[in-house]
């Protein structure tokens, strides 16, 4: 995730760290505990983040290496294992709970609305992982890594349902699509864990772009365009960029005051 200075963040499942990435590249950690995953940006240098050890979606502030949860439950029940999440235009945060379900599909979308309530937008999916939105904020893409494919369906921020979901690629490899990132022309780019490639879908064509290390698990542009796509690798534990001539959509953020800091 590329914050409003153009300054690149991580986040780091095993260490429990969201990591910002100099120019230099050296890394400035901060711990948060738990298994931080999925970044979105807030404002006034606040980063939304999973948390699928405390079943929660957290706040990080960058100013003061504090962090907070804005959201442990929705309908009533605990979280389970929150993963990515996104900014629709009205500032709902959607979120993925992936359940550990890689052999049912158990998993379900989440929104948090600016409200602070907390209600399932879809279930029955199996292993809801990487989410990101069309140019039209109501087209919502989702990676369900374990039926390998990616949907896109649609999004109503007034009921806060997701609804009509079809296939728009599908991959291959052991286990599937990770993390999403849409490009100004509105191409998808999926990381294919386990198959040591991104997955793009445009218009016309579905084609791959290979990187080193089996496990890439996020992308997102370079806003100013010098690093490009940039692409996570767990199994190397490193960051790839892959040039790129095409800018990235820009992304929703939470508005301004939402779910103040504490």
């Amino acid at each position: 995730m590329f914050d409003d200075n153009g300054q690149l963040w991580c986040a780091e499942l095993d260490n429990g760290c969201i990591t910002r990435i100099e120019d230099d590249g050296s890394l400035d950690r901060y711990e948060v505990g738990g298994r931080p995953s999925g970044l979105a940006r807030g404002q006034g240098g606040e980063i939304w983040f999973c948390d699928s050890r405390r079943n929660e979606v957290r706040v990080f502030s960058s100013a003061t290496g504090r962090s907070w949860p804005v959201a442990g439950s929705v309908d009533g029940r605990v979280l389970n294992a929150p993963n990515d999440l996104a900014f629709d235009p009205c500032g709902n945060l959607i979120f993925s709970c992936h359940c550990q379900s890689r052999d049912a599909p158990d998993g379900y979308l989440a929104v948090l609305r600016v409200s602070g309530a907390c209600s399932v937008a879809a279930s029955g999916l199996q292993f809801p992982n990487g989410i990101a939105f069309g140019s039209d904020g109501k087209s919502l893409y989702v990676a369900e890594t374990y039926r390998q494919r990616v949907l896109v369906g649609d999004w109503d921020p007034v009921t806060g349902l997701w609804r009509n979901a079809t296939s728009i690629v599908t991959t291959e490899g052991p286990a599937g699509p990770d993390g999403l990132a849409l490009d100004e022309f509105g191409a998808v780019y999926t990381a294919v864990y386990g198959d040591s490639c991104l997955v793009v879908a445009t218009k016309d064509e579905v084609f791959k772009i290979s990187i080193s290390g089996r496990c890439p698990t996020s992308c997102a542009f370079d806003p100013a365009g010098k690093l490009g796509l940039v692409v996570t690798e767990a199994e190397t534990g490193s960051i790839v960029s892959i040039s790129q001539s095409k800018k990235g959509l820009p992304l929703h953020t939470a508005q301004r005051g939402q779910h103040a800091s504490t």
